[in-house]
């Protein structure tokens, strides 16, 4: 947990005390050429020493990936969302956030396994180029700017 130091730093020191629980559901369907996975999770974390909300983690996270494969070309696409809600961008207290934060981000992939030893994939990343902030549990007090959209492509030739 940040503590306070008048600085531009952080100083982090353990806690005397937390409760943390929540519960997560996820399901996998394949139907012949599709296959579609989801989760949907909520957690709630707090500091009973300090009896203080752990704002930075998110209530409410879910995903949800859909895939094709095309049989006749040996290849497969795909769409991967993510959604969190109802976390601030830091636990500082200094800072005053409040849970009114959301993150939405959508990735496309596919890949062609051209023959035996071959492959082509490709990926977009963050495909709506959306801002998406994420918070700071991912090591960044006040919030992390998640990457903008990105393209990626691999040729992969096994000998």
């Amino acid at each position: 947990m940040p503590v306070a130091t008048g600085s531009s730093t952080n100083q982090y020191q353990n806690i005397n005390s937390n409760r943390a629980q929540g519960l997560e559901v996820s399901s996998t369907k394949q139907f012949v050429s599709w296959m579609i996975k989801g989760n949907l999770s909520y957690t709630d974390s707090e500091n009973t020493t300090d009896n203080l909300d752990y704002q930075a983690f998110p209530k409410w996270m879910s995903s949800i990936n859909v895939e094709y494969k095309l049989p006749f070309m040996n290849a497969m696409t795909g769409v991967w969302y993510r959604h969190m809600e109802e976390f601030a961008l830091s636990d500082n207290i200094e800072f005053g956030d409040s849970r009114d934060q959301t993150y939405d981000r959508f990735d496309v992939y596919g890949y062609w396994k051209i023959n035996k030893h071959s492959q082509l994939s490709a990926q977009i990343y963050n495909l709506f180029d959306a801002p998406v902030p994420l918070p700071s549990y991912y090591g960044s007090e006040g919030g992390y700017h998640d990457a903008e959209r990105q393209f990626s492509l691999t040729y992969k030739h096994i000998f």
